[in-house]
């Protein structure tokens, strides 16, 4: 990596530890991972909820969504409920009763993030707003479009989201996830993704590179633990 692509990374705080404990930029693979199970309830083992403070730019964000959220979800359907927060570290101005958004990728990771937004709010199943919103993720240089094509491939209205994402709706939703990422997060936000098991803040290196691990981890703290962290 040379010294100008470190410097970025460093300015938008979205590295990973590689195996060796040192920060490695993550790796954009864009895996396909086919159909997510629905949900549904698992006995007395409880539902954990995985709350995701993201950005639709940001390389760890696609890291994370791709390669640790999608298949942990789809290795535990009936026990992740997936919460994600697309803001970041963006800045939110109140102009005339609307808002206007500055992101750390530009604007159009804000398009991204309201896109992101609406597809939350308006897919009601979560394995299916997992599936667009890993697909978006994983090439949203063009929001709109690429937006079009993941809700065409997994059968959701692509009206209804676009319908949303070009008016205040969109915007007032960012703003609410805005107001989530700073309300909800104690210390502040510092890095992107920062992510939290049943709203704690464990240990975010080891999170972001095995997510099933930790999940299964906090099973064990409450001894109600899934066959499935036994395979």
């Amino acid at each position: 990596m040379n010294v100008l692509s470190f410097l970025f990374f460093i300015a938008c705080g979205c590295f990973i530890f590689g195996a060796d404990g040192i920060f490695l930029p993550s790796e954009q693979k864009g895996v396909k991972l086919g159909p997510l199970p629905q949900s549904q309830p698992f006995g007395d083992i409880p539902q954990v909820k995985v709350s995701v403070y993201y950005e639709s730019l940001c390389p760890d964000s696609q890291y994370f969504v791709v390669d640790q959220l999608a298949p942990t979800f789809k290795r535990l359907p009936s026990l992740v409920k997936t919460d994600l927060v697309p803001y970041g570290k963006a800045t939110t101005t109140e102009v005339n009763n609307d808002y206007k958004f500055t992101c750390q990728h530009g604007e159009i990771e804000c398009q991204g993030n309201i896109y992101h937004s609406c597809v939350i709010k308006h897919v009601k199943d979560q394995g299916t707003a997992l599936e667009v919103v890993q697909c978006m993720i994983s090439n949203n240089i063009d929001p709109a479009g690429i937006a079009l094509q993941c809700c065409e491939t997994y059968g959701v209205n692509f009206t209804t989201i676009s319908r949303c994402a070009e008016g205040k709706e969109g915007r007032r939703l960012l703003k609410y996830f805005g107001d989530r990422t700073k309300n909800d997060l104690s210390p502040p936000l510092a890095f992107v993704p920062t992510v939290l098991i049943n709203g704690e803040r464990r240990n975010q290196p080891l999170v972001l590179k095995n997510l099933f691990k930790e999940i299964c981890a906090y099973y064990r703290t409450i001894s109600k633990v899934p066959r499935e962290c036994d395979t």
